[in-house]
């Protein structure tokens, strides 16, 4: 026969409650800092292909769908590139020794 009163119970039910809460919280927290830093890489990575995108299409003459295919194509090469040239940066940021 258990004579707690309910107290226990109650108090347990408060302190999973609680860790519900916290765990949902460090959650949120978690998915803000992701944004937070898909947003800090990619729009200089989106601003770099824009601007390359942009500087193809003003020095390619001429026009049709080969220029299109080719200022499109020479763009993801220079996103990709672009993007490889910053994460050996970062990576390499990381590895340093102190």
């Amino acid at each position: 026969m258990q004579n707690t009163g309910g107290f226990e119970s109650r108090s347990g039910y408060l302190a999973r409650l609680m860790r519900l809460v916290r765990a949902l919280g460090e959650a949120s927290l978690l998915a803000l800092g992701f944004a937070a830093m898909i947003l800090l890489i990619g729009t200089p990575l989106g601003l770099g292909v824009r601007g390359i995108h942009d500087v193809l299409s003003w020095a390619i003459p001429g026009g049709g769908e080969l220029r299109a295919f080719v200022v499109s194509a020479t763009s993801v090469v220079g996103g990709v590139a672009l993007t490889t040239m910053f994460w050996r940066t970062i990576v390499e940021l990381f590895h340093r020794p102190r």
